[in-house]
């Protein structure tokens, strides 16, 4: 099963938002989901988990910036990186 219909499937996110966001915090409580190649409208989202479960490595790209293509970047470490293209600013 493709990743973003087991994030849908498991009922934490859905076509309606997701059930743990709290509502003060709209733009995550109401964002739209869906099963296609973007999470949320504009933004793509990669995955990729350890056999055992103890490692990942995701990255989630704003398909927005044709130019640059900014990203960001986590591990299980839970540190986060912001990235472009070599060429562009940050």
């Amino acid at each position: 099963m493709p990743l973003g219909a087991t994030f849908i499937g498991n009922g934490d996110f859905t076509d309606t938002g997701t059930k743990w966001a709290p509502e003060s915090l709209p733009t995550v409580a109401h964002a739209m989901y869906g099963s296609g190649p973007e999470i949320v409208p504009g933004w793509k989202l990669r995955l990729t988990v350890s056999n055992n479960g103890d490692a990942y490595d995701l990255l989630l790209e704003d398909v927005n910036d044709p130019k640059c293509h900014f990203a960001v970047a986590s591990d299980e470490r839970g540190l986060i990186r912001q990235s472009r293209l070599i060429d562009c600013p940050l």
